[in-house]
């Protein structure tokens, strides 16, 4: 639930944003989970729901950082607070945010995602200076490459592995035996 008074307007990062409708000063608390006002799901009760509301949620949720499999879904204007690599809002205590630095009426309020659960693509468009090109934190993305960089490995692995299983080792003669293998004799051989 937001504890300060807000507004919603157009972003110049991405559709509509959350901007103060007041000044904030660093450090005061922004926002609180509230479950009387932001919205507890599990995974069976997003599946139980219909396609147009599973994809407004899919839009606006996120996880539940201390209980597993249960999902926020924010009722006021905090689920419209844009991604940003220069953020002015911090969310690390999970049950609630504050300002980093003063934000003066009329700012949008930024948050860096720092997102760590998808691999999906979530390219960022927050065109600070600092920005990574995607929502993803940059632990998230060094794990990701990592685990791209083992698949490539064992797929090249596993090439070569299938090369040399088609290859006869030690043959290039397809008459000559494989090791183990009879020379069958030739009707030339059996006639002479």
């Amino acid at each position: 639930m937001m504890l300060v008074r807000t507004y919603l307007s157009n972003s110049k990062i991405e559709g509509i944003g959350i901007f103060a409708a007041e000044p904030i000063k660093a450090g005061d608390v922004i926002w609180r989970l509230d479950p009387k006002f932001d919205v507890l799901f599990t995974e069976s009760d997003i599946e139980e729901l219909p396609p147009h509301m599973q994809d407004f949620i899919s839009r606006y949720f996120y996880p539940h950082l201390k209980q597993p499999g249960v999902w926020v879904l924010e009722s006021d204007n905090g689920r419209f607070m844009n991604h940003s690599e220069s953020p002015n809002t911090d969310f690390s205590p999970f049950e609630e945010g504050f300002a980093i630095r003063d934000i003066a009426a009329g700012e949008e309020l930024l948050w860096d995602y720092n997102l760590y659960d998808d691999d999906d693509p979530a390219p960022c468009h927050c065109g600070s200076r600092k920005c990574r090109g995607t929502m993803y934190s940059r632990e998230w993305m060094a794990k990701m490459r990592r685990k791209e960089a083992r698949k490539k490995k064992r797929e090249s692995v596993a090439a070569l592995g299938s090369k040399a299983e088609g290859k006869n080792p030690g043959s290039t003669n397809k008459s000559e035996p494989r090791s183990g293998e009879r020379m069958q004799p030739t009707a030339q051989a059996v006639g002479s």
